[in-house]
């Protein structure tokens, strides 16, 4: 993955987000009352009263009583009166009787009687807001003891626990206030919803707290008209949204995430998993506009915030190697800049958005080993010139017939279907990695097509239903270095031609109905370092290559089942780099060569099983070969003496070997032996088919990085 950093400085073109702003909301307020608090000598009032402050009222010109005895709304005897829920007999008579009296108290008393209550509703208030100030102040203290300060990557290397720093002011309703504000600022511009920042210990409620009363940093509140300073803002928000949607106290690496510095400054230089150097974190253009958010391999988990749909001048978005959630928000589809979009190797599920089409910008869509189904909605991606999509549950045709920019384009081990021709990858002439295998394509003649394409290097199209010959007419070919056409159905003889492809160094034509002469003509491709030819028994019968010894670079060979018989040759021993040696389910006869025991340095898994007319003792030397891990020697009359002695040097030596035997009845004495009966599933022919499938698996090109 190619990483842009201090020269990524484009200039934005357009607007970089747009808000439209509310406008100020007025408050109605109602007239204020006079609350007298009288007393009378008959009886104090349960209620409060509403009067006219007027000492000529008659009786017939007196208001309706509002009073309040209950916790019942406040309404009228008239009104209760007709709903039935009250009447004027000993209920009200007391209220009306001191209602009488209260007429007849003096001008000056009236006075001194609304003073009192005027002062009295004062304190109240005031008594009020302090202790709403404490609850919160208590409720402030709370979150920051459960949000602690993450560690902050120290000049030096290494990491300070940075402690929570709450914000200063006049007093608690200064942060009350400020938090009101900016949760307000967030709906209003429709950032995060009302419910996620009303529930308590949302990422949502996290990040809004965090921002207002832990942050160091303090951003003051953006003026609404200053577009540029809002989406600064809301920039610093949803990075601290997403630590905290995806545990970001488990990240791998501090990057002075949460720190007090600007948020293009949350970035440090790291090892990857291959222990190769890189910017990991967040890179801005100079006018601190967020482009780059490049968190891999970081053991991130939870899902991705739809609030990312709001970070617009984000050019590239990687999250590879995490282990996140859930499915990929449709708001990303507001990226209309973004180029680069890998999220391999998660649990994503779902389909890809439709309106991904309208990503016309992307250039590398990576989406490999996740859990994603359904159709690829690939659209209009004319600049598209990565897709890795690789190990999902993606089906349907692949409709990429457009997509001539294309240089990488990894869809292993899904469910597409179609017919693998020229009309679909005619004008994809840039391609340089084609990898279709274990899918459903199919074709009824060999698409050799591809051996034309100048800079393709990799191609695999096994595990398919590829049928027809490989063409005798493949031309020189010096680019093409990964060749697999294994399980498919291709048939006829193996080539000549095919040593045109000079700089092979992995070819895998197993599996398949090819007939005829061995493809000797194989010695001549001298870079190969992998050569599989398993399961080829249409193969006229001989002895074994003895021309191979020329292949010096080769770590693999597998000739399982390729009709192999006679003596086995001393001369492999010249293959001094063999690491992975297969020639089981053979007629060979004799015995293993001494010197295969002297000159295997680098032998790890030897399999020379279900040959039955091999025999003899296993030479000492095999003992000395320190890489050697499995030995199969099962369905032989090998060994059957030396066993013992054998299996006490390993262990001694080495201490995890294993020899793969047949020791039925108890004849044998193998300590260190493996499956010693007939039917013992360990020495089943499943285990012996998964060697290949895992070694060739680790001698693949792999995933491959975007081509930028």
């Amino acid at each position: 993955m190619s990483h842009m950093w201090a020269d990524y400085y484009d200039s934005r073109k357009d607007e970089i987000i747009s808000f439209e702003s509310d406008g100020e909301n007025e408050l109605d307020h109602d007239e204020e009352a006079i609350m007298v608090d009288s007393r009378s000598k008959s009886r104090e009032p349960d209620g409060l009263f509403l009067v006219e402050d007027d000492d000529n009222l008659s009786d017939d010109e007196m208001p309706d009583m509002i009073y309040r005895d209950d916790p019942t709304p406040l309404t009228s005897p008239k009104s209760r009166q007709q709903n039935s829920k009250f009447s004027l007999n000993d209920h009200s008579m007391p209220y009306v009787n001191n209602l009488h009296n209260l007429r007849n108290v003096q001008p000056e008393k009236i006075k001194i009687y609304k003073f009192r209550t005027v002062l009295c509703v004062v304190l109240a208030i005031f008594a009020t807001g302090m202790t709403l100030g404490f609850v919160l102040r208590a409720e402030e203290d709370k979150y920051v003891a459960a949000h602690p300060k993450p560690p902050v990557n120290s000049p030096t290397g290494g990491s300070t626990e940075a402690g929570p720093v709450v914000p200063g002011g006049d007093s608690e309703a200064t942060d009350t206030g400020k938090l009101g504000q900016v949760k307000e600022l967030l709906i209003r511009h429709a950032v995060s919803s009302s419910d996620d920042l009303g529930k308590m210990g949302s990422p949502q409620w996290n990040a809004m707290h965090w921002i207002t009363l832990v942050d160091e940093a303090q951003m003051p509140l953006p003026d609404e008209n200053d577009k540029d300073a809002v989406y600064k803002f809301v920039q610093r928000y949803v990075m601290a949204l997403l630590y905290y949607a995806t545990n970001g106290q488990a990240w791998e690496h501090g990057l002075h995430w949460l720190s007090s510095t600007g948020i293009c400054e949350w970035l440090d230089f790291v090892g990857d998993v291959n222990h190769q150097k890189h910017n990991t974190g967040l890179g801005c253009d100079a006018e601190g506009n967020l482009k780059i958010l490049s968190l891999d391999y970081e053991k991130m988990s939870g899902t991705i915030p739809t609030e990312f749909g709001l970070l617009t001048t984000l050019k590239e978005i990687n999250l590879a190697g995490n282990s996140i959630e859930g499915s990929i928000p449709t708001e990303i589809c507001r990226l209309k800049y973004l180029e680069i979009f890998a999220l391999d190797q998660n649990f994503i599920e779902g389909a890809l958005p439709e309106c991904f089409a309208n990503l016309i910008r992307l250039e590398g869509l990576g989406l490999g080993d996740n859990l994603m189904t359904g159709k690829l909605p690939l659209g209009s991606f004319d600049n598209l010139k990565d897709l890795l999509i690789n190990d999902n549950e993606f089906s349907g045709d692949l409709d990429i017939s457009k997509l001539t920019f294309l240089e990488v384009l990894d869809v292993k081990g899904n469910s597409f279907s179609g017919t693998v021709d020229a009309n679909l990858f005619g004008n994809l002439k840039n391609l340089q990695y084609v990898d279709l295998s274990d899918n459903e394509f199919s074709s009824t003649e060999f698409p050799g097509f591809f051996f034309t394409f100048p800079n393709l290097g990799v191609l695999d199209l096994s595990q398919n239903n590829i049928q027809g010959e490989l063409p005798a007419d493949i031309g020189l070919n010096t680019q093409l270095k990964y060749l697999a056409v294994h399980s498919n159905g291709l048939s006829g003889e193996v080539p000549y031609n095919i040593v045109n492809l000079q700089n092979l160094t992995h070819l895998n034509i197993g599996q398949n109905d090819f007939i005829g002469r061995f493809p000797i003509q194989l010695s001549r491709m001298t870079n190969l370092d992998v050569l599989y030819l398993p399961d080829l028994p249409g193969l006229d019968a001989g002895r074994m290559p003895d021309d191979f010894i020329t292949l010096d670079k080769l770590k693999i060979l597998s000739l399982r089942n390729t009709n192999r018989n006679y003596f086995l040759p001393a001369e492999f021993a010249r293959m001094r780099h063999l690491e992975y040696l297969d020639i089981s389910h053979n007629a060979l006869t004799g015995g293993l060569p001494v010197a295969w025991g002297t000159d295997f340095l680098y032998m790890r898994v030897l399999l020379v099983n279900n040959n039955p007319n091999l025999q003899g003792d296993i030479p000492t030397t095999f003992a000395k070969l320190g890489a050697l891990g499995q030995l199969f020697i099962q369905g032989t009359n090998l060994g059957k003496s030396t066993l013992p002695s054998l299996c006490t040097t390993m262990i001694r030596s080495k201490g995890s070997q294993s020899i793969f035997a047949s020791c039925e009845n108890g004849q044998v004495d193998c300590p260190c032996c493996m499956c010693c009966s007939a039917g013992d599933d360990k020495c089943g022919a499943n285990l012996m088919g998964e060697y290949d499938a895992n070694w060739d698996a680790e001698f693949r090109v792999g995933q491959v990085p975007f081509s930028r």
